[in-house]
């Protein structure tokens, strides 16, 4: 292997090994997907609050006795 004269030239063979970002590439695609699929989780988080509640308060909701 060949070393490089200098320090600059050093710096410039390492970042051209450094992996470059592929939008179309298969870990991109996978990337999209979850982000996109997490932006409509978020939507459900309301939904979910709002059902919690109505069971809360449904349950919660005192019952008659019958006092003589």
């Amino acid at each position: 292997m060949v070393k490089p004269a200098n320090k600059k030239q050093e710096e410039h063979d390492q970042q051209q090994h450094l992996p470059t970002y592929d939008p179309l590439s298969h870990v991109a695609k996978k990337e999209l997907s979850r982000i996109k699929s997490a932006q409509k989780a978020v939507h459900l988080i309301p939904l979910l609050v709002l059902l919690c509640a109505i069971i809360l308060w449904f349950f919660s909701s005192p019952t008659k006795s019958s006092q003589n």
